[in-house]
């Protein structure tokens, strides 16, 4: 089955929202009680396509926006804007997948240990997919954030940044030059940039 708090999709999900508060932002008022780790349906994709690839240390793990949108995005901001601006808690959501997958297991955010057996191997982490709507200072913070988490549980992962499905031209040229500037990235952000992608 799907999990319980997306089921319109096959993912491995994040904390139940058990609980809302009132009044302040329902993301941090949430009181988790339980988690919805099911990695059935990923599993099955996961093997198929390490089976299918020569080369697994250049296969590409992908940060999609069709994470749960509760979790994801800000309520009330209609995808615009991140539930957290700093990435920090999406890379230890992210750590943990690939956790899951490469190193036998994860431990949730309720510190309960769940054991896979995997030990797959992963080239690259691209972070988020043709959100362009979200560019500039916002995806830099944000894309710095997980780096930074990952990186630090998987340092051999490498990272592909920007992944727009514009080209480059006029209408987003400033958006490039941004995000390969490196006096816009957090000081302690690894440099640099391992990969940049665009798709026409």
């Amino acid at each position: 089955p799907n999990c319980t708090c997306c089921p319109a999709h096959d993912c491995a999900c994040c904390t139940t929202p058990t609980q809302w508060g009132g009044g302040g932002d329902p993301q941090l008022e949430r009181i988790a009680e339980n988690t919805s780790w099911d990695f059935r349906a990923l599993d099955v994709q996961i093997e198929h396509l390490q089976k299918s690839v020569a080369f697994p240390n250049t296969t590409i793990l992908q940060i999609t926006g069709n994470s749960p949108p509760w979790w994801f995005f800000a309520p009330g901001s209609g995808r615009s804007e991140f539930a957290d601006p700093t990435g920090v808690r999406e890379g230890h959501y992210f750590s943990r997948i690939l956790d899951w997958y490469m190193k036998g297991g994860m431990t949730d955010e309720l510190g309960v240990y769940h054991h896979s057996g995997h030990s797959y191997t992963f080239g690259f982490l691209e972070v988020l997919n043709e959100m362009d709507w979200i560019a500039g200072p916002k995806y830099i913070r944000w894309f710095d954030g997980v780096v930074k988490i990952v990186r630090a549980n998987h340092p051999s992962i490498r990272f592909i940044g920007n992944c727009h499905a514009g080209q480059g031209n006029a209408d987003d040229s400033a958006v490039w030059r941004q995000f390969l500037n490196q006096s816009e990235h957090a000081p302690d952000t690894p440099w640099p940039i391992d990969a940049v992608s665009f798709h026409g």
